[in-house]
């Protein structure tokens, strides 16, 4: 970094060169590793994607379900920090079930509102990704039929499961 530095003075602070020379480092094309979410971390993303509120007992009871029930860790050192621990087949399956539960809270929610069911699936995909959905996860939501099944893809997807 003390080079870009010189570059920036040899430059008289022109910035152009500086760019330039910081598109040379290794660390710009090294892509940062994935992490796959943890079952609170993918709950609370699900809940706050489609602007949910449920109860703290509707979430502990959720946590419950998807192996991670707050303040429960099987260790005085935690949860485990190792993605392999959440992610499974049957992590999987836990996680179909609680997306389902939440998207069909969503629908209820959003009609209640007078919200058109796949105008909230639209929401939640801008509030999530804007214009940069994953094509492969675009591709089965366009293929699915209705909200419910949609917001479940998109919750599911590789693209949401990791951070």
């Amino acid at each position: 970094m003390d080079d870009l530095a010189g570059v920036y003075l040899k430059n008289n602070g022109e910035l152009q060169p500086v760019y330039k020379r910081l598109l040379q480092e290794p660390e710009v094309n090294t892509a940062a590793p994935l992490r796959f979410r943890t079952p609170q971390e993918w709950l609370f993303a699900l809940l706050r994607s489609a602007d949910l509120n449920p109860s703290e007992h509707k979430i502990t009871q959720q946590l419950r379900l998807l192996g991670q029930q707050p303040f429960m860790a099987g260790s005085p050192a935690g949860w485990s920090d190792q993605d392999s621990d959440f992610n499974s087949s049957s992590a999987l399956i836990q996680r179909w079930q609680v997306a389902n539960t939440f998207a069909v809270l969503a629908v209820r929610e959003a009609k209640k509102k007078k919200v058109k069911p796949l105008q909230l699936v639209k929401q939640v995909v801008n509030n999530l990704y804007g214009k940069d959905l994953d094509q492969h996860t675009e591709l089965a939501m366009n293929k699915a039929n209705g909200a419910i099944t949609k917001l479940v893809l998109l919750w599911l997807s590789l693209q949401f499961m990791y951070r």
